[in-house]
């Protein structure tokens, strides 16, 4: 006994389907339409005259829309009161004081008994002497045996040069 394959069944089924749906469509009625018992208006978006089909229960035409649907509706216009503008104040200027960058090479006690000491300033060797001026916009105010007093008359700021104690010699 020999069985019809799958696929040749599904394939009667089709085209047994396909014919019923021309049967279905040749055998129902045409609805008349008459553009003279029928209403003519005119389409909104388009402008060529629409005419109604004469079917018993019909739907009735439907009327233009008010307005688009499909465009952002506008809210009304609120009245808001301007925010008072508030300005910042500016803010304080901040001068960095730059660091002296001295670095100590060594002091010598003059015969006449004054002090001389000798610092570096990016690579430069100077002589420091009170009421100096220094390239770096530093002023050298006094010398003592201690220390180097500085100060910065654009920030009016003042810095310390170290210096280290003098060595002390063995006498035998």
């Amino acid at each position: 006994m020999s069985t019809i394959p799958r696929h040749r069944l599904l394939l009667y089924g089709l085209v047994v389907a396909a014919g019923l749906v021309v049967w279905w469509q040749v055998r129902s009625p045409r609805v008349p339409t008459s553009p003279a018992s029928a209403p003519a208006t005119r389409s909104p978006t388009l402008g060529v005259p629409m005419t109604a089909p004469v079917v018993a229960g019909a739907r009735p035409l439907l009327t233009p829309a008010e307005r688009d649907p499909f465009a952002a509706a506008a809210p009304p216009a609120v009245a808001v009161p301007a925010a008072p503008v508030v300005v910042p104040a500016p803010a304080p200027v901040v001068v960095a004081v730059p660091s002296p960058n001295l670095v100590f090479q060594g002091q010598v006690t003059a015969p006449d008994g004054q002090r001389l000491v000798f610092a570096s300033l990016n690579e430069v060797t100077l002589q420091l002497k009170e009421g100096q001026a220094l390239p770096n916009g530093y002023v050298v105010k006094a010398i003592s045996a201690d220390a180097v007093e500085l100060s910065h008359p654009p920030t009016n700021t003042s810095a310390r040069l170290e210096l280290p104690a003098a060595p002390s010699y063995e006498v035998r």
